[in-house]
Formats: C-alpha cells, structure tokens, sequence
C-alpha cells in the first residue's frame, strides 16, 4: 500500500499528532493503516482506542481494520509475522472502536462513584433526545411568553411565532443547539453582533441604506 509523502507523515508513530484534511483525501485509511501499525509494534488491543463521531462510522472503521489485518496475513512474508497478525485478528473483537459517547459512558460505567453517577444510567437515544429538546424548547417558550424575561422581550417573541409559527422557530431553536458554534456567531461575541442585520433584528430597523427613497 502506497502513501503520499503528508500521509506518511502522519503515520510516524513517535509522535502526537493532530489530522486535518478535506474529504476524499483519504483520512480513514491512514486511520486504519496506523491503528494496524501500532498494533504489530507490539501494544494490546486493549490499549489503542479508535474513536468516531457516528455509530455507522465506527462498523465502517472496524470493517476497513479487520480487511487491513486479514489482508496483511495473506501477505506476511515469515512465520514470526504471521503469527503477531493472527494475534492481532484474534484480538480485535475486544478492541474499542466505536463513538466518542459510547467511550464516554464505559469510563462512567468503570469509575461510577469518582464520576458520581449511577452505574446504571442509559444513553439517551436520537428520537427520545429530540423528544426531550422539544418539549424543554416548548416549555421555555410558554414560560417566556407567560413570565416574561427581561432578556427576551415576550412581545418581539410572540411577533416571531406569529411570523414564522411555533414549529418553524422550534426547528431554528434546535439547529441553534446542535450547532453551538453558530448560536456564539449571533449571541456577545459573535460576528454578527457587529452587523447591520443584527441591529435590524435586535432593534427592529431595516439596515442602513436598505431605505428606498420617494420620487
């Protein structure tokens, strides 16, 4: 297997090392064929962890590591090689390659009582975590609109439902969430704090020179 000269940096075992690249430009495969290499320098299975953000992302990984063993079997030149990948075949069933949260939850389930938790506690699934964001959205609009809040003026919020309606703004309210890094970009801080279409939502303004002048 062939690997350009950036990729063949990035497979130094010597060294921590973070990757990026654009897609297509074959991450997962120098993912794989280090994974492999770190296995035949002689550390466990137990002790290389493979991480991914999608539970289909995680079998794919799996899948593609198991082909690279099984292939460099078939094409291990001596005995001692040979026996080092059957090893390492044997034991990749046990190995942990898999998402960022199932790691997370098998160290809580491990140190319970230093993470304070119960060791029976269940991940929440993708449909019941929706469900859950849903009905918390909805109960902090009802409360905003009942209560009122001074950061959140209830007569501009009640303007928006009736613009846009209830389940279009809770769709917005949930991309928000899942996107962090675009909620900062319109909160304190953010780029478009400092835009003129900011101060036209915040304010109620159309942006300067958007007027159109009478003839």
């Amino acid at each position: 297997m062939r690997f350009t000269l950036h990729q063949e940096r990035a497979l130094q075992l010597d060294r921590h090392l973070a990757v990026t690249a654009n897609a297509g430009s074959g991450k997962t495969q120098v993912l794989v064929e280090r994974y492999v290499r770190l296995l035949m320098r002689g550390i466990p299975v137990g002790e290389v962890v493979a991480l991914t953000y999608t539970e289909k992302a995680a079998s794919a990984l799996r899948r593609k590591i198991a082909d690279r063993v099984s292939g460099a079997l078939l094409a291990a030149g001596d005995r001692g090689e040979a026996a080092r990948l059957e090893s390492i075949r044997d034991a990749l069933p046990a190995a942990f390659i898999g998402t960022i949260h199932a790691f997370c939850a098998r160290v809580l389930r491990e140190y319970p009582v230093e993470a304070g938790v119960d060791a029976a506690f269940g991940m929440i699934e993708k449909v019941d975590g929706e469900s859950m964001l849903r009905e918390c959205m909805t109960g902090i609009l009802g409360e905003v609109l009942r209560d009122g809040n001074p950061e959140i003026p209830g007569g501009r919020l009640m303007d928006l439902l009736r613009s846009l309606g209830r389940r279009r703004v809770l769709h917005l309210l949930g991309r928000l969430v899942a996107k962090p890094d675009l909620l900062e970009m319109f909160t304190a801080g953010g780029v478009f704090t400092r835009s003129p279409m900011r101060r036209y939502w915040h304010h109620g303004r159309e942006p300067s020179g958007s007027r159109s002048k009478e003839t």
